[in-house]
This record gives C-alpha cells, sequence and structure tokens, in this order.
C-alpha cells in the first residue's frame, strides 16, 4: 500500500510539472501575439497618419491610375483614393510591380525599394581544383639582364615619365618667369631712370631659382646625347652589379616584387654612383653616368608613377648591407684560417720539443 502511495504521488508531481510547462506556453504565445498586435497598431497608426494628411479622397479605389506617395521607406499611398501599397519582405511573396537592374536585384516601382532575396549565379561557379605552384627557378645572368633593360626602358619611355618632365619643366618656367619680374620691379624700384643689366638679371634670376639638373647638363655640355645609349649602358652597368651581389650569396635580391624597386634605386643612383673595396682585390663599382639626369624624372614625382619616394634611399641602404655583411663573412673566414694556422704551427713546434727532449 505505501509503495502505490508513492507512485501516485509521482504521478501527481508530474502532471503539476506539465501543467506548469503548458501554462509557461501559453504565456509565451501570449507574449508573442502582444508584440504582433503591438507591431500592427503600430503599422496601421503609419498609415493612419497618412490618410488623416491626405484626406478627403475624391476617387474610388478601383477605374483609375494611382498617383503614389511615398511616406516610409516600405510604403506608399495613393493621393486620389487612398490606396495603401507595402513591400513585401522578400520576392518568394512579392506583390510588388518590380524591374530588374543590372547586377540582378529587382526594385519596386512604387517605392523604389530594393527587395531584399537570396541570388545563386550560375556564373560564380568555379570548381576548386588545387593546383601545386612550381618552384620558381633562379635566371641565368641573361634572364637578369633583360629584365634589367625592360624595366629601365619602360620607365624612362613610358607616358607617364615623360608627362612628370614636362610637369617639372613648366613649373620651373613659371618660378623663373615669377623671379624674373621680381627682379626687374627691385631693380626699377632702385633705379627707375636705368636701364637693366640683363646679365645681371639672368644671373640674379639662375642664383635665386636654379634650374635642374636636366636643364643644366644639356646647355653646359653643348650637345644631344644618345637616350637608348645612355639606357643601355646604364643597364649594362646595374645588372653587373645585382650579378654580383647575386653571386656573393644574395639571390633574394632578384626575386620577387623588390626586384623592380631596386633596379629603380639603383637607376637614380647612377648619376652619383658607388664604389665599395670588398677585400681580396675585389671591388664592388656602379658605375657613374651624369647624362641619366636628363631621362630621369625628379624624385617628387615617383609617387604619382607608383614607386615609393624612399626607393633610392632604401636600395642604397639594401646595397650597402649586402657589402657590409659579405665584408663581414670574409673577415671571420680569413680570421678562422689564420687562427687554424697559428695553432697548426704552434702543435708542431710543441712535438717537435718533446722530441729533442
Amino acid at each position: 500500500m505505501h509503495f502505490m502511495k508513492c507512485q501516485i504521488e509521482k504521478c501527481q508531481i508530474e502532471k503539476c510539472q506539465i501543467e506548469k510547462c503548458q501554462i509557461e506556453k501559453c504565456q509565451i504565445e501570449k507574449c508573442q501575439i502582444k508584440k504582433c498586435q503591438i507591431e500592427k497598431c503600430q503599422i496601421e497608426i503609419i498609415d493612419q497618419l497618412w490618410m488623416r494628411l491626405r484626406r478627403p479622397f475624391r476617387y474610388p479605389q478601383s477605374g483609375h491610375e494611382c498617383s503614389w506617395e511615398r511616406y516610409d521607406a516600405d510604403r506608399a499611398g495613393c493621393v486620389h483614393c487612398g490606396a495603401l501599397h507595402r513591400c513585401a519582405n522578400g520576392m518568394a511573396g512579392c506583390r510588388c510591380p518590380v524591374i530588374a537592374t543590372d547586377d540582378g536585384a529587382h526594385v519596386c516601382l512604387i517605392t523604389g525599394l530594393c527587395i531584399p532575396e537570396v541570388r545563386t549565379s550560375c556564373n560564380e561557379y568555379v570548381e576548386h581544383n588545387t593546383f601545386e605552384r612550381e618552384p620558381e627557378k633562379e635566371g641565368g645572368d641573361d634572364e637578369i639582364s633583360d629584365r634589367i633593360q625592360s624595366i629601365i626602358h619602360s620607365f624612362l619611355l613610358s607616358p607617364s615619365t615623360t608627362e612628370c618632365k614636362r610637369a617639372e619643366q613648366r613649373k620651373y618656367v613659371q618660378k623663373a618667369r615669377q623671379a624674373f619680374w621680381r627682379v626687374l620691379k627691385q631693380h626699377k624700384k632702385e633705379n627707375p631712370y636705368s636701364l637693366p643689366d640683363m646679365c645681371l638679371v639672368v644671373a640674379e634670376v639662375a642664383k635665386t631659382e636654379p634650374p635642374p639638373q636636366s636643364l643644366i647638363m644639356p646647355i653646359s655640355r653643348g650637345e644631344v646625347i644618345d637616350p637608348r645609349g645612355v639606357m643601355q649602358q646604364s643597364a649594362e652597368s646595374i645588372s653587373k652589379c645585382i650579378i654580383q651581389i647575386q653571386h656573393m650569396g644574395f639571390k633574394k635580391i632578384c626575386q620577387g616584387s623588390k626586384f623592380h624597386s631596386i633596379v629603380i634605386g639603383m637607376l637614380y643612383m647612377t648619376r652619383m654612383g658607388l664604389k665599395a673595396d670588398l677585400g681580396m682585390g675585389r671591388v664592388f663599382e656602379l658605375e657613374s653616368i651624369p647624362q641619366i639626369r636628363e631621362l630621369l624624372p625628379s624624385e617628387t614625382y615617383l609617387n604619382s608613377l607608383g614607386i615609393s619616394n624612399k626607393v633610392i634611399c632604401d636600395t642604397e641602404n639594401e646595397i650597402k648591407t649586402c657589402i657590409r655583411t659579405f665584408t663581414d663573412m670574409r673577415a671571420r673566414a680569413v680570421s678562422n684560417v689564420c687562427v687554424r694556422v697559428t695553432s697548426a704551427k704552434y702543435m708542431k713546434g710543441g712535438a717537435k720539443k718533446r722530441r729533442v727532449v
């Protein structure tokens, strides 16, 4: 009997728990219903506000062409008959008059709202195959020379570089003209009844606004350079130096996009040249080619050509770091050899003394 009573009590407890769960579900459903009612009331309030502002309506809701007025992002109403339009939440139940855009989206012609939808394009399908890239092979000296020559020709003969040179000349002409008028006005103020000496005026203008090196060199030399010959000479000098750096053990200098920047930086370094002693009779020398100034744009225009303004300084630091590292390695190797030789001599001398004794 006692066992039966315990089971009955357990059943009653379970029934009570089930009833509590049902009561909680009912409360949740009531809350959801209340939220929906509140949203409907808000929607009705928005529509009613617009209808109160636009009343009275003179036409029936059929037999005429509606003149829509948008009063919300997805709502519009007819000012003649009071008909209401609301855009759908998706294309599944959409009854709006729509038009397709260039990217495949659909826009409501009444409100101008882009109907939200999930689109899948067959053209965007790509087979997910994995391709193993072949390891990059180190190019020979001839290949490196061809790459350097191609980079130099494309940089110096490009329309952008030519336009930068012209802009530099126009800028200098404008500054020189302003300086010329300034000097003439100053001379007129100091000596109003005398003619100015044009040689002194030109000298003063050249002192205040010195022309760029690309204009000074052709005038001082009095001859026209061969651009192809200058580019060929600079390409050979840069190729010789880069190949020498590569043979010194720094092969990463010819890999990646960094190679293009290094070639451009060394092209600017050929204006002054660079020479360093590597020891053991070896010399690193970047030939000085002053004529290259006439073909190179100013460093201030490098950003407009897609190259960093710091490319010259970075390239010089990179080359000097390679030279310093190579000389340090060579010095360490020589010192190790000297230590081995002296230790070997010391061991031989000690062995001879022991035999004499």
